[in-house]
C-alpha cells in the first residue's frame, strides 16, 4: 500500500484525535526555547492526558464547516485501484493509486489521461511513494523512494527531469515560489545525528538548503518508535514529522527549521535503545506518535499499553479530545451534510480530500437531506470512487450531544 495522502493521509482506516484537559479557564498560548540563538515559540503536547479522558469528539462539524462532492468519471480507462495521493491542481484532480498509476481529473470528474511509468528503466519509478505538483508550472514531482531519486512530468507524464539526492526521498511537499521540501530516509539509527533530515530542492532538482537530523538526547529530540517520517504543508510552511523523533518541526518559507510541536509522553516515553533494537512498543510507554497542526488545532495519533489512540489538541484552549481508542470504527458523524461517517488515519490540512468507495456504502442510511443521497443512489457497487471535498473550521466548535 502506497504510503501517504496529501492533504489527507487518505486511505479508508480509523478515526483519529484526542482527550481534554479539565482546565479550561486557561487561554492557549505557545512556549518559548531558545533554539539556534534564537527564541522559538513552540506548542507542546502532552500525550498522557488523551489516554484516560471520558470526553468525546463524535461530530465532524466541530472541525469542519463545508462538504461538497465529486463523482469520477467511470469508464474502463478512469478506473482507480486503491489510492495513495490526491493533489488538486488548478481546475484538475492528480490522484495517484496503488499500481502506479497517475491519474488527472477534471474537478467535475471528468476524465481526462492517466499514465504509468513503473519500471527499472530510464525515467521509470519503482513505485510511488508520495507525489506532490509544482504550482508554478503544473509538473508532477514523484517520489520513488525504492529508486532512491525524484522523477518530475508534466501532465501528460513525460519526464521532464531525475533528481537524485543524498538518501532515499521518503515524502515531498511543495513549500512556495517553485521550491520543494524534501524529507530523507534516516538509516543507521546509531549514526542519526550526522545524517541530513531534509533537503530544498528548486524547480531544476539543485538543493538549496540543507537540514540535518537533530541530537536524539536534546530536549527538542525525543524518540518515538515508528519506522517512518512524513511531511505536510500547513499555512505557516512545511510540518516535519521525523522518523523516531517527537518533535515536529516546521520548515519556513525563508528556509528555516524550526520546532512547532513537541509531544510529551513524560517517563512513559519509549527508550532510544528499544527503538534501535526490536520495532516493538513495551507495555505501559508511548510511542508511534505523531501529530499535525491544522489552523488552530492539532491532530494526534499514538500508541499506548499496545493500544492505539487518536485525538485533537485545542491550541487556544489547550483541551484535548479524544476520538478514537482502540478497536472503534464509528467515524466522525457527519451533522453537516449528514452523509456517510468520516474514517480516516489522521488529517493534513486545510481542506480534505477524502475518498468514499461505493461497494462500502449503505445507503439506507444516507439521509434524504444529504448532497450526497442523489449520488449515492445513482451509484453502482463497481463504480469509480467518490470524492469528498471537506473544508475545516479555524477554530474548533463543540457542539457534540
Amino acid at each position: 500500500m502506497e504510503s501517504k495522502f496529501k492533504i489527507l493521509y487518505f486511505f479508508i482506516i480509523v478515526i483519529l484525535f484526542g482527550g481534554y484537559d479539565c482546565d479550561s479557564s486557561q487561554t492557549g498560548h505557545k512556549d518559548e526555547i531558545e533554539f539556534n540563538r534564537e527564541k522559538i515559540s513552540y506548542h507542546k503536547i502532552d500525550l498522557r492526558k488523551f489516554i484516560d479522558t471520558k470526553n468525546r469528539l463524535n461530530n465532524l462539524s466541530s472541525i469542519a464547516k463545508e462538504i461538497s462532492y465529486i463523482k469520477l468519471e467511470t469508464t474502463n480507462e478512469a478506473i482507480i485501484g486503491d489510492p495513495g495521493h490526491i493533489i488538486p491542481y488548478d481546475d484538475k484532480l492528480i490522484i495517484s493509486d496503488n499500481t502506479g498509476t497517475v491519474f488527472i481529473f477534471h474537478k467535475d470528474g471528468h476524465f481526462i489521461r492517466k499514465f504509468n511509468k513503473k519500471g527499472r528503466g530510464p525515467g521509470e519509478y519503482i513505485g510511488i511513494y508520495d507525489i506532490e505538483v509544482n504550482k508554478e508550472n503544473g509538473h508532477i514531482w514523484i517520489d520513488d523512494f525504492m529508486g532512491g531519486k525524484i522523477i518530475v512530468v508534466d501532465l501528460s507524464g513525460n519526464v521532464v527531469r531525475i533528481i537524485k539526492l543524498p538518501s532515499r526521498p521518503e515524502g515531498l511537499e511543495y513549500l512556495e515560489g517553485g521550491y520543494f521540501c524534501v524529507l530523507l530516509n534516516v538509516n543507521g539509527f546509531k549514526n542519526m545525528d550526522e545524517s541530513l533530515s531534509t533537503v530544498i530542492v528548486d524547480f531544476t532538482g539543485k538543493i538549496v538548503a540543507k537540514h540535518k537530523y537533530l541530537l536524539a538526547d536534546t530536549p527538542l529530540n525525543r524518540p518515538r518508535i515508528t519506522s517512518t517520517g512524513c511531511v505536510h504543508r500547513n499555512k505557516a510552511g512545511v510540518e516535519v514529522n521525523e522518523a523516531f523523533n517527537d518533535t515536529v518541526y516546521l520548515i519556513t518559507p525563508d528556509f528555516k527549521k524550526v520546532p512547532e510541536l513537541i509531544l510529551e509522553p513524560g517517563k512513559m516515553k519509549q527508550h532510544r535503545s528499544d527503538i534501535e533494537g526490536l520495532f516493538t512498543s513495551e507495555k505501559k510507554l508511548i510511542g508511534n506518535a505523531g501529530a499535525n497542526k491544522i489552523n488552530n488545532f492539532v491532530s494526534v495519533t499514538f500508541q499506548y499499553d499496545n493500544i492505539s489512540y487518536s485525538g485533537i489538541y485545542d491550541i487556544k484552549t489547550k483541551k484535548y479530545f479524544l476520538v478514537k481508542k482502540g478497536g472503534e470504527f464509528s467515524g466522525l458523524r457527519d451533522d453537516i451534510d449528514f452523509g456517510p461517517p468520516l474514517y480516516v488515519y489522521r488529517l493534513h490540512g486545510e481542506v480534505i480530500y477524502n475518498v468514499i468507495f461505493p461497494m462500502t456504502l449503505d445507503i439506507d442510511k444516507i439521509s434524504p437531506e444529504s448532497k450526497f443521497y442523489t449520488i449515492a443512489h445513482s451509484l453502482y457497487p463497481n463504480d469509480n470512487v467518490v470524492i469528498r471535498i471537506i473544508k475545516m473550521r479555524e477554530n474548533i466548535l463543540v457542539n457534540d450531544n
